[in-house]
């Protein structure tokens, strides 16, 4: 997650993280934004109702939701995107990671909100579908962050060089 990489970050575990947007700044640390994502809603044939429906996000909270847990960047950013609509979200489950949030959606046990390129296999083949939900949630950021008070290994500026 967003938060355990920055941590690791912080005690100098690590010499630079992959997170997604949006970053809480701390002192010295660079943000580099290195690709583009989009947070979607996927449903499987148990709502089948909702395809090629436009919902609000009042209408949105009325389904079971399952979502990542609240200790993750992904999941602050659409809680503060659905509160930005007057929604709190209640969501049926709260998983760890999206691989899970799309087989439990693919199943039927709720609506998922994912970042679009976790749900593209299943978008696909056709076990999930898109939810269209107006207004919808504005793209952010993949970024490579690292601490620029301290120096990289010549391994590691060469990759995040590559990288970026």
């Amino acid at each position: 997650s967003t938060p355990e990489t920055l941590r690791l970050l912080h005690d100098g575990a690590i010499d630079f993280g992959a997170v997604s947007s949006p970053v809480d700044g701390q002192a010295g640390l660079v943000v580099r934004s290195v690709s583009e994502i989009q947070d979607v809603f996927v449903a499987g044939a148990r709502f089948d109702e909702l395809r090629g429906r436009t919902l609000s996000p009042l209408q949105l909270a009325g389904l079971p939701i399952v979502c990542l847990e609240q200790n993750t960047s992904t999941r602050r950013y659409i809680d503060a995107f659905l509160s930005e609509h007057g929604v709190r979200l209640q969501p049926e489950f709260e998983l760890a990671t999206s691989p899970l949030i799309a087989q439990f959606a693919a199943r039927g046990m709720g609506v998922g909100s994912l970042v679009r390129n976790f749900a593209l296999p299943f978008l696909r083949d056709g076990r999930l579908f898109e939810l269209t939900l107006s207004p919808s949630p504005p793209p952010r950021n993949i970024c490579l962050v690292y601490d620029g008070r301290l120096p990289l290994s010549t391994a590691a500026s060469r990759l995040l060089e590559q990288m970026l």
